[in-house]
């Protein structure tokens, strides 16, 4: 996701990021269905999304692996 983070300012700047949304729940919904149920999928997809939002929206301040870090 921080290899793309030029992609997401300018969804964020044109108010796109349901695009973005979107595609987290897609990509992330199909690699989990096998081992979870869809609320916990559901809930873990949120969080995930939401934590690259905050990071973006603070201009990725921290690296990845910073990242990584605080929320474990």
């Amino acid at each position: 996701m921080y290899e793309y983070r030029e992609i997401t300012d300018i969804l964020m700047r044109d108010e796109r990021m349901y695009l973005l949304e979107e595609e987290f729940d897609k990509r992330l919904f199909s690699r989990m269905s096998d081992t979870a149920s869809p609320w916990e999928i559901v809930y873990k997809i949120g969080g995930v999304y939401k934590l690259f939002v905050y990071w973006a929206k603070n201009g990725y301040q921290e690296t990845p692996q910073e990242v990584a870090e605080l929320v474990k």
